[in-house]
């Protein structure tokens, strides 16, 4: 293999340097003090921060680190450049239902960045860029967070009786 073709292979691999991907989830409403809402927030080398925060009634939020797969990673983004993602105008459904939860998606890469709103017109193709992005969230965080955030809703309705 000649050194061109490996160094535009290499090239072809490589993220954008600023290229983040940057996923939301509101439990929505709910009465106090159920609700809860976590972040995640990814970059390019795979490197991952979730940040989950129960009720404010609460007081309290958790961070945590962890590694996402950059071959993941690399094939969102993929995904979003021959599908066309960047270049959509992605708009919000007019008829959003009432309650329950959401979750929105922005991603930058390059000079180019997308928002993917809760209830996006654009359904089918948000669906499957959430699913990609979904598949990166640590479960055994999420899972590991909503045990604690049940022992702290506990305490505090025990407490309020």
């Amino acid at each position: 293999m000649n050194l061109f073709v490996l160094i535009y292979a290499i090239m072809l691999q490589a993220l954008p340097s600023n290229y983040t991907i940057q996923y939301s989830f509101s439990s929505g409403t709910v009465a106090p003090p159920y609700k809860y809402k976590y972040t995640i927030d990814i970059n390019s080398k795979g490197e991952g921060l979730i940040t989950y925060t129960p009720d404010a009634v609460l007081k309290t939020s958790w961070t945590e680190k962890f590694v996402a797969s950059k071959s993941d990673i690399r094939t969102i983004y993929k995904y979003l450049k021959s599908s066309g993602s960047f270049n959509k105008q992605w708009t919000e459904n007019e008829n959003n239902p009432l309650g329950g939860s959401t979750e929105n998606v922005k991603i930058v890469a390059k000079n180019q960045s997308i928002t993917i709103p809760s209830f996006p017109k654009e359904k089918d193709d948000a669906d499957k860029i959430m699913k990609m992005i979904k598949k990166l969230i640590p479960q055994n965080l999420i899972n590991s967070y909503t045990v604690k955030k049940d022992a702290l809703v506990k305490a505090y309705l025990e407490g309020n009786k």
